[in-house]
């Protein structure tokens, strides 16, 4: 066995490791994990399982997956805060099994390039670091993977057990972002005839006819698990909701972006830093180029999985990195099918040494620059960030930089083993780097807890400008929140309906006539408090100045 148990458990202790990183030293960060935890934490409180809510209202921006698997947690263990956490980490440590899969598939000799595909998806920056947050594109992407595994399992010959785990993983992978699937799906189902000639098959390959067969099958089958919830909750969220999940999210995306709108070249700029640490090391270049000299349908198949997707991503006016992670498993196959192709010779100390000064850099860096910059007056804007850092842990990453250069030679299986646990450990120093950081201008805890008093005290509450839920689920609270200064009339119509009555400002400097009953910090914003009355006499106030 070329990869030993401990290797497995080496593995299985990195995920861990980062992943407990993350849930001790990392807030609930808001907007996004906020959010998502409080429309969930809404249809909790609702019993309703069917339409997802946000503060009382119809919330049509991501199907239910995410917040089904949350309600079912919660089910078990009662709302607590870690389940949400980690089910996107499950799910990316479920790709790193179907990677290996997948690769035992389309190489089934090269026993070698399985693991250290593992290995380098793993061990990438990017992906380790993202994987550690609660979104949407990790459960996408375990759902694209087992879609691809059915479509070689098929084109090899699996027949329809292949077309049926397609559809299965089509339909989840809709319930988990919607239309999305298709695009990092499709293309390589629908070019199978052309990459799927070069597969090694020990079975009856389906003609073209039976293949496109196969195919629109499984898509009637995804469509179906979809439309199981879709047409009731559509008809129970009524036309606009109908709209905004039949229409709107995808033709709002593909056409003109509502949000994260960049330039067409934005991806190729940036797919490269992404792809550390693996991208500087000389010897994954070699690889790549070994293997693209000799193209077979699997490195075909890879090929046209990322392109396809890159291409078509960066067409699309809506551009986020997480968009493109459902490619990194590509890119991973062909750089551990590469590094194995050139064979699993020793890597010396003398390259070993320049992989090293990858971190050892890195490290310095950090540790100059967030030791040195409190200096400068002219950051001041940064000041608060640098203050609470602490830079002193930019020391375990040049540490762990010595340690991949200590032995005198290592197999390149344990090189890249090395160099995957020198990310995970670059990732738990950045935590503790930005730990207090995190706990002192990102943590809504205080302020969501102190929401939810005054709620159980009769004050009803309301929220200066738009709303992103970032309070409900940390303060659990039990009433949704009032919007104010969003249309014309809101602010009063809030005060003449209560009573009682307190709103939340985010301002940047407080007004000096300003009389804030709490406040909090929030990235560059000071939250205040104040009461409805001194509101109601100076409407300015809800004002960001």
């Amino acid at each position: 066995m070329i990869f030993k148990r401990l290797d497995y458990l080496l593995i299985g202790f990195i995920w861990l490791s980062v992943l407990s990183a993350a849930l001790f030293l990392r807030p609930i960060l808001p907007m996004d994990e906020t959010r998502y935890f409080s429309v969930a934490w809404s249809m909790w409180r609702e019993e309703n399982w069917l339409v997802p809510t946000l503060n009382g209202e119809i919330y049509s921006h991501k199907p239910p997956l995410l917040f089904w698997l949350i309600k079912l947690g919660w089910c078990l263990f009662g709302v607590v805060d870690w389940w949400p956490r980690v089910i996107a980490p499950c799910f990316g440590l479920g790709c790193i099994f179907l990677v290996f899969k997948l690769s035992r598939q389309i190489w089934p000799k090269d026993y070698l390039a399985s693991h250290l595909s593992v290995l380098i998806l793993l061990g990438t920056l990017f992906w380790m670091l993202f994987g550690t947050l609660t979104m949407f594109d990790t459960i996408l992407a375990f759902f694209s993977l087992v879609a691809l595994n059915g479509i070689v399992f098929a084109r090899q010959g699996g027949g329809w057990k292949g077309f049926f785990l397609v559809g299965v993983a089509l339909g989840f992978g809709l319930l988990a972002k919607g239309p999305a699937i298709f695009l990092h799906v499709f293309p390589v189902a629908l070019s199978a005839p052309w990459w799927g000639a070069g597969l090694v098959s020990q079975s009856v390959v389906p003609g073209n006819r039976n293949w496109y067969l196969g195919i629109l099958c499984a898509l009637i089958l995804g469509l179906s698990i979809a439309l199981a919830w879709a047409v009731p909750a559509s008809i129970n969220g009524g036309a606009e909701y109908r709209d905004a999940i039949f229409w709107g999210q995808s033709t709002g995306r593909l056409v003109d972006s509502f949000a994260h709108a960049r330039p067409f070249w934005w991806y190729a700029v940036w797919l490269l830093p992404l792809l550390f640490p693996w991208v500087l090391w000389l010897r994954t270049w070699n690889g790549v180029i070994v293997t693209f000299r000799n193209i077979d349908g699997a490195v075909l198949f890879c090929l046209i999985w990322f392109f396809s997707a890159f291409i078509i991503f960066s067409a699309i006016s809506g551009k986020q990195f997480h968009y493109l992670l459902p490619e990194f498993p590509a890119v991973a196959l062909l750089m551990g099918r590469g590094l194995s192709k050139i064979g699993n010779t020793k890597v010396g100390q003398g390259e070993r040494l320049k992989l090293a000064s990858i971190f050892i850099f890195l490290g310095l860096i950090i540790l100059v620059v967030l030791t040195v910059l409190p200096l400068a007056s002219v950051f001041q804007r940064l000041s608060d960030f640098l203050l609470f850092s602490k830079p002193v842990w930019a020391v375990a990453i040049v540490i762990i930089g010595v340690i991949v250069v200590i032995p005198h030679q290592l197999s390149i299986r344990r090189t890249v083993l090395i160099v995957t646990a020198a990310s995970a450990v670059t990732v738990i120093a950045a935590h503790l780097i930005i730990e207090e950081v995190l706990r002192k201008q990102y943590d809504l805890t205080p302020l969501a807890r102190e929401i939810r008093d005054l709620q159980n005290l009769g004050f009803a509450i309301a929220n200066a400008n738009k709303y992103h839920g970032q309070f409900d689920f940390l303060g659990r609270l039990s009433k949704p929140i009032w919007v104010v200064g969003q249309r014309n009339g809101d602010l009063s119509n809030f005060l003449s309906k209560n009573d009682k009555t307190r709103v939340i400002v985010y301002y940047a400097n407080v007004p000096a006539h300003a009389q804030p009953l709490s406040s909090y910090r929030f990235r560059k914003y000071t939250v205040a408090i104040l009461d409805g009355k001194d509101v109601a006499f100076d409407p300015e106030l809800i004002n960001r100045n």
